[in-house]
Formats: structure tokens, C-alpha cells, sequence
């Protein structure tokens, strides 16, 4: 017997290739993608909000950030943004954000205050 093929037939052969194992694989491709966005989107601001870290620099102490590059924090912690003194390891207040309040503690004052 021949398939029939319905309006829909495309898009339901679509869907029935994704099921099962192939489906966990597209969820977990998809959650990685926002996770890589919210983060992109966090370094993006950190400059703007004058922060660095969720609390301060020391957030980054063990991430997979510092592993990666070496760097103590991200050049977004800095306070003049392409100096030769914020090379990612030195942690002076002249150089980095630390005094101020972090990440969170702004986006939750930035909320309340509307």
C-alpha cells in the first residue's frame, strides 16, 4: 500500500526522526545554546553594571573560565577596558571591579527600583 501523503506527512516524518533518543540529544543541544547565550549576554553587561561576578571577582576562582584561559576574571571586570595592568590576573581595586556590589545584588536593586 502506498503512503498517503497529507499536508502534514513532511512534518510528521520530521517529528518521528527526532523521537526517542534523538529528541534527549535536540533537548539537551538546545539548553546548552541558552546557557551559552545567558552567559554571553551576562559578560556582555558586566562592564555597563560595573560588576564583576555574581558577588566579585572571586567567582571566577575555579570555573571552567579560568581553567580555560588562565585568567583570575574575564576583561569585562575591568575599569578601563584595554590597559596593559588588567592582563586577567591582577586583582587590584585600581584595576578591577571588586568594591562594587556584584552581578546580582545590581539586577535585583535595577528590578526593585523599576
Amino acid at each position: 500500500m502506498a503512503e498517503t501523503h497529507t499536508p502534514y506527512y513532511s512534518l510528521k516524518k520530521l517529528f518521528s526522526f527526532f523521537s526517542g533518543v534523538t529528541a534527549g540529544f535536540l533537548v539537551m543541544v538546545i539548553i546548552l545554546t541558552v546557557e551559552i547565550m545567558a552567559a554571553t549576554v551576562v559578560l556582555a553587561f558586566f562592564p555597563v553594571l560595573k560588576c564583576c561576578g555574581v558577588k566579585n571577582y572571586t567567582d571566577f576562582s575555579g570555573s571552567s573560565f579560568e581553567r580555560v584561559t588562565g585568567h583570575t576574571y574575564p576583561w569585562s571586570c575591568c575599569k578601563s577596558l584595554g590597559t596593559v595592568d588588567c592582563d586577567g590576573r591582577n586583582v587590584s581595586a585600581d584595576i578591577i571591579h571588586q568594591e562594587l556590589p556584584g552581578i546580582l545584588a545590581t539586577l535585583l536593586l535595577f528590578i526593585k527600583l523599576g
